[in-house]
């Protein structure tokens, strides 16, 4: 449909001492053009894998790797350069259930990351 768009996506975010790889479905509403810009809503689904490059504290009972579905929601606006390519602003709110278990001894905590907030941009090309 000409209101709708569906794009497979694959993001990496890299942080100090960890990284996100995310593979999500985004489904995007287009709303009424004005001129040359689309504003748009959408909403994605996925799996989102957190992986630790190194332990998180000294010890041996850490987990490095954290997997989890991923939901969110987007708003955009696209920018039309031509027929075959378009500039994209968006924000993304993408929400998981990652954990990182951590101990020590008798000493157990956890930590947790259940959102992330994204601005993003970039060129989609069509062909």
């Amino acid at each position: 449909s000409p209101k709708v768009d569906a794009t497979i996506n694959y993001q990496r975010i890299t942080q100090d001492q960890t990284h996100l790889d995310n593979y999500f479905l985004e489904l995007e509403y287009k709303l009424e053009r004005a001129g040359d810009f689309t504003p748009y809503v959408g909403a994605n689904l996925g799996y989102s894998r957190l992986t630790w490059d190194s332990k998180p504290i000294n010890t041996t009972d850490n987990s490095l790797v954290s997997e989890s579905l991923l939901g969110g929601a987007a708003l955009g606006v696209v920018y039309s350069i031509s027929e075959e390519m378009e500039f994209n602003l968006a924000y993304t709110l993408q929400l998981t259930d990652h954990t990182t278990y951590l101990e020590s001894g008798l000493a157990k905590s956890e930590l947790n990351l259940h959102a992330a907030n994204n601005f993003n941009f970039g060129f989609r090309f069509f062909f």
